[in-house]
């Protein structure tokens, strides 16, 4: 999803009939078939950052996205399927190009905590800060 980003979104667009995507959209994200990669607080941020329910089925979130996007122009009132494709690569990003990491050293903590708008305990978004 990184490094070939527009084939991941194709691949979800082309996908979204089959019986994963009737599926609740917190289950669909850590389907590694689709999202490899996405772990739960990857999925906690980019579903917060979309704005959408973790409860919705994942096909009524994609079913109105054009195949045909464009990431240039994205902004709060596009299209949340299209976000939600876009924050599939760009929040990933942002833990790399920060160092951040759960595990790492004191400091990469710290500043892991600091980045983090959300976080799940036993599965339930609790959202920390609105920023």
């Amino acid at each position: 999803m990184l490094k070939e980003h527009p084939r991941f979104c194709k691949n979800i667009l082309d996908n979204i009939h089959k019986p994963a995507f009737s599926k609740q959209l917190c289950e669909v994200l850590l389907d590694q078939q689709y999202f490899n990669g996405i772990g739960n607080y990857l999925r906690a941020e980019i579903m917060y950052r979309t704005g959408v329910s973790p409860f919705m089925k994942a096909r009524e979130l994609f079913k109105s996205t054009p195949k045909n996007f464009d990431f240039k122009n994205i902004n709060e009132t596009s299209d949340r399927g299209l976000i939600l494709l876009y924050l599939c690569k760009k929040i990933p990003e942002e833990v790399i190009s920060q160092d951040l990491n759960k595990y790492g050293t004191p400091e990469q903590k710290e500043r892991f905590h600091q980045w983090l708008r959300c976080v799940t305990y036993f599965g339930t978004i609790i959202y920390m800060r609105n920023t």
